[in-house]
Order: C-alpha cells, then structure tokens, then sequence
C-alpha cells in the first residue's frame, strides 16, 4: 500500500473587517489554499511577518487602520509577495496609490465571492502547486513568496506553452526583460536554469499522463509534452527519473 505524500498548499492571508466575507471567501479557496484570516490591520501584519504567503487580499478600509498604511508596511518587508487590493468605489484615491507600491489587482466592493475566488486560483497558480512544491520541497512557501511578478509571468508562460518548442528570447519578449537579464533573475529567484525549469515541468507533465492516461500511447505523451522524438523523451526521462517510461507507467500502477 502507497503512503501518502504529504504537501504544503500555498496560502493566502485575507486581511479583512468584515469576516462574514472573510469566510465565505475561505471556504471557497480551503481546498486548493491554506486561507489565513485578520480583522484588523494590526494582526494581519503579525501574521505576515510571522510566516510568508503566497498572496494578500487586503481591504483598504480596516477597523483600526487606513489599509494603505497597512500595504505600505507589506512593502518595506516584502515588495514580491502578490497583493490583491479590495475596497469600495469611495475609496477611489485610495487605490489609485496603491499603483505605487506594486499590486497586482484591484477588486470593487461588493465582490462575488465565488467568481473572487476563481481570480485568486489563477493568481496564485493553484494549478502548478504540486509541481513547483516537488521542484522546492521545504522551501516551497518561501521561494514562492519571493518570486516577483515578472519571473511569475515566466512560469506561467513555461506552463502554458511546455507542450511547443520556444526559445529564451521568446519568453523575454513577452515579459519585457532583456534574454541575459531574464535568466539571470529566473536563476536567483526560482534556483534553476530557465531550460531546466522547462525540462523539469515537462517530465513532471510526462509523469501525470502516464500515471492519469493508461491507454496513451508513449510517443504521444512525448509529443504532447514538447518532445519531437520519442526515443529521446526516453532517454531523457531516464535520465531525470532512474528510469524509463515504461518503467513508471508501471510501478504507477501497482
């Protein structure tokens, strides 16, 4: 019998007055998220400093604290950590000078929880966690907590075009970064090459299918996982994981 293998899921701390939407948003988001909640100013900023985050939702208008004073100090500790700003059209200016301090999104209350929920998803990557938690093992939550917008736009083009081949100037030009100034920031940030955070997540893809799609033919998979030859994505596969393709459909099985 397999052991489960335990994982960290990304978090988001919810820094919010009104915790009637505080909890209808988490439970939403607590199957995919660990959903950390403050009603205050004061104790959303105790948590943060506490332990990092995937992401922020904060709303400017807090019981004890103006909440831009509140992203401000967010930003002295941390100028990478995603933070998605809600307030009410009265709050206007206020979240006009949020554009300074690096947000990546602003939300007009009222919200839909539900449809609040789904853009979090997407921020976040929800889809990629367990992908870049088998990348970082134990540092998951920190290096995620590090990773800028522009190195996310990165990953998230990696995920999106993994199945094609693509080169390095390419992806430098989607996100606006010169080719050297790009690998040497998604070197120091993520700790791997960009070619081997490309290689990384097509075999972890390639896992998935033969894992998920028994009745799929291998030189399908490594076709639909951006190999243009099968007895290569073999070799290649071998390399990375001890053994063949084959091999892991497998043990996968038993």
């Amino acid at each position: 019998m397999k052991k489960a293998k335990t994982t960290e899921k990304p978090s988001i701390l919810i820094i919010d007055s009104d915790m009637k939407f505080s909890l209808s948003l988490s439970i939403r988001l607590e199957n995919e998220l660990t959903v950390i909640t403050a009603s205050n100013g004061k104790d959303g900023l105790s948590l943060f400093y506490a332990k990092p985050v995937s992401m922020i939702l904060l709303d400017l208008v807090l019981s004890d604290m103006n909440g831009l004073e509140v992203l401000r100090k967010i930003r002295e500790k941390c100028n990478s950590t995603e933070v998605l700003v809600a307030a009410s059209s009265r709050c206007y200016e206020w979240a006009a000078a949020c554009a300074d301090l690096n947000i990546q999104g602003y939300v007009e209350k009222p919200v839909d929880p539900e449809g609040l929920a789904e853009r979090i998803r997407k921020m976040i990557g929800a889809g990629d966690v367990m992908f870049l938690q088998s990348l970082w093992g134990k540092e998951y939550e920190t290096r995620v907590a590090l990773i800028s917008y522009k190195i996310k736009k990165v990953m998230d083009y990696v995920h999106q075009n993994y199945c094609r081949d693509f080169s390095r100037n390419e992806v430098a030009k989607h996100v606006g970064l010169s080719p050297d100034h790009l690998s040497r920031l998604f070197h120091k940030e993520s700790g791997r090459r960009l070619k081997d955070y490309v290689t990384a997540y097509r075999i972890f893809k390639s896992k998935e299918l033969l894992t998920k799609r028994p009745d799929m033919r291998i030189i399908d998979i490594a076709a639909s996982t951006g190999f243009s030859d099968d007895n290569y994505f073999s070799r290649f596969f071998k390399k990375y994981t001890g053994l063949t393709p084959g091999e892991f459909r497998r043990n996968s099985s038993l």
